[in-house]
């Protein structure tokens, strides 16, 4: 037994350019065939709803169907340089997807119409169950981040701002987007540098 452990671990493959391709797209292929059952997982894990989640299983496919494409191009430095690009590309896809838009500034000239605008946008995204596929925003990751969000909120309307929309906690499920106006800059919600999930 140990022998095998050893033998596979001073094991060094040697694949030939198209062994690699192949390597590459049938992890294509399987997270492509299973792509419901990653979504299920990135949402029980993150709070992410259902959508965006898909979303996230489908670029997966993308990413590394499309670095299966490039290694047959080839035989230099793709491969390892595709996987490596491929894993970050996944990464940053999933924290962009997961980003909310944190802060929005207007210049003063049009300040009130824009908020006349927003207000109708965030009313129409559904907030809850993040495995239903209906939902648009599901949970924050847990309630010491939803009790982190609405002290900022809570914070910044102490101080002057004015809620035009939203923004009342149930738990660690999203509430409807808090739209808060005249924010004063020096409050932790214009200033603060943590994604914050509304």
């Amino acid at each position: 037994m140990r022998g095998a452990f050893a033998r596979a671990k001073a094991f060094r493959p040697r694949p030939t350019r198209f062994g690699r391709q192949r390597i590459l797209q049938t992890t294509a292929e399987l997270l492509r065939d299973r792509k419901e059952t990653f979504a299920r997982l990135i949402t029980a894990e993150s709070g992410l709803c259902w959508k965006d989640s898909l979303y996230v299983a489908n670029r997966a496919y993308d990413v590394w169907s499309f670095a299966a494409r490039l290694d047959i191009k080839d035989d230099g430095e793709i491969c390892s340089c595709a996987s490596v690009r491929t894993a970050r590309c996944a990464k940053s896809t999933r924290r962009a997807r997961r980003t909310a838009v944190k802060r929005i500034r207007v210049v003063d000239r049009v300040a009130n119409r824009f908020a006349d605008k927003v207000p109708p946008r965030a009313a129409a995204l559904k907030c809850g169950d993040p495995m239903d596929p209906a939902t648009d925003v599901g949970t924050v990751i847990n309630q010491r981040s939803a009790r982190l969000f609405e002290a900022r909120v809570t914070d910044t309307l102490a101080h002057g701002a004015e809620r035009i929309y939203g923004g009342e906690r149930r738990g660690a499920l999203s509430p409807p987007p808090a739209v808060v106006d005249r924010v004063p800059f020096e409050r932790e919600l214009a200033r603060a540098r943590r994604r914050s999930g509304w």
